[in-house]
């Protein structure tokens, strides 16, 4: 099998040599920054928010801060041909994945999901402009994005040709790439499925002006409603911290608020959400009681961790709720594929110390409500840069 049974849509077949370069090369930084500038201009783009968070992420600017925490070892170059595998639920994990791979000076094999995301034709049609110009053409040797229907004999051929593989399609994604044979030498990164939650400090919401208020919900719709928490780092479980819980109604209240002005709920969905919660039934052994009054939010109070794979249930606006009066009873609900942390009213510090000292299986990322989705060059527990790269001493 050769690169003739692969569809090529954007980029050249990689040799493993060509397209290498250092980490945070200058050339590769530019060509993410006029891909930016090409994003944040297009106004008919805007229908498309994920789209635009990534535009404003790969700006030069943003590159150029993460190449600051890099450290000083100037004898970095990128490991080889890194294969890059998307999930098929996140449309924009493909520009940052991508993006991570152009930092860190490898070729890059990409592969289009199958299904068909208008966002990701957008970004494949502004790549084909950006990489004709004279001083990005010499980049089509580190990057190949193709497309095919999943195939063990593709997917296998590609594993044994690359040097760093990175595999973000969920646990089963993940299990059928580790049957595959790959180069002794080979580094894989692994994303497989997570869970993330938020942890509300209700002594401090009861501080906010209503304005404040009302923003703060916002967030929170952001993180938890704009990929009907499909995503990773979306929230599925809350955690309300404090002793007066009755503010609790209020933050309902505002967030069904803008759910009704703002989120569709069709009849796709809702159908999709009536099934989800039917099987959330049956799978349930703990008895789990919840009152359903508006199917665009269903709160579901928990008293003891519930069983992991009842998480997968939970999509469209569908979360646990959890009162604490003391953060170290958090850990008994954080398993080892515990992603993000979303909070509010807490110190940042004190919540890093606290996963450190008492030994958290999970929790990879602690940010506040409303940056689930920030991108970085940390994920997952690795750091990726240092990761795809190799240092010669």
């Amino acid at each position: 099998m050769s690169k003739k049974h692969f569809k090529i849509i954007l980029g050249n077949w990689l040799n493993g040599e060509d397209g290498l370069s250092e980490p945070f090369n200058k050339k590769k930084i530019n060509f993410l920054d006029k891909i930016s500038k090409e994003i944040l201009i297009d106004e008919k783009l805007n229908i498309y928010p994920d789209l635009k968070d990534f535009g404003f992420w790969c700006r030069k600017k943003n590159i150029e801060r993460y190449q600051k925490k890099l450290n000083n070892n100037k004898n970095l170059i990128g490991r080889g041909i890194a294969l890059h595998i998307p999930p098929s639920n996140v449309p924009m994990n493909l520009a940052f994945t991508m993006a991570v791979g152009i930092i860190s000076g490898c070729e890059n094999f990409i592969r289009i999901p199958e299904k068909d995301f208008p966002q990701i034709n957008s970004l494949l049609k502004i790549l084909k402009k950006v990489i004709s110009y004279q001083n990005f053409k010499e980049l089509k040797k580190s990057l190949c994005f193709i497309k095919y229907i999943k195939s063990d004999l593709k997917s296998s051929m590609l594993s044994k040709i690359s040097d760093v593989r990175l595999i973000w399609g969920g646990d089963s994604t993940v299990r059928k790439f580790k049957e595959y044979d790959t180069k002794t030498k080979n580094v894989d990164l692994y994303f497989p499925n997570k869970i993330s939650g938020s942890l509300i400090n209700i002594d401090e919401l009861k501080k906010l002006k209503s304005h404040e208020f009302t923003n703060l919900v916002h967030r929170f719709y952001i993180d938890a409603y704009l990929m009907d928490q499909k995503g990773c780092s979306s929230p599925k479980i809350i955690f309300w911290y404090g002793e007066n819980m009755d503010i609790k109604k209020n933050f309902y209240a505002k967030l069904r608020t803008l759910i009704n002005n703002k989120y569709q709920l069709d009849f796709s969905r809702t159908n999709d959400k009536l099934y989800l919660l039917n099987e959330l039934a049956i799978k349930n052994t703990s008895k789990i009681k919840t009152k359903i009054k508006n199917i665009d939010l269903v709160t579901i109070d928990l008293k003891k961790p519930p069983n992991y794979n009842l998480y997968d249930n939970l999509a469209y606006g569908v979360f646990f709720s959890v009162d604490i009066k003391n953060l170290n009873s958090i850990k008994n609900y954080i398993s080892e594929n515990f992603q993000t942390l979303t909070y509010f009213g807490f110190n940042k510090e004190t919540l890093t110390n606290l996963i450190v000292k008492k030994r958290f299986k999970g929790i990879d990322r602690i940010v506040p409500i409303g940056s689930a989705f920030e991108m970085n060059l940390v994920w997952d527990g690795y750091d990726l840069i240092k990761t795809m790269t190799r240092s010669i001493s």
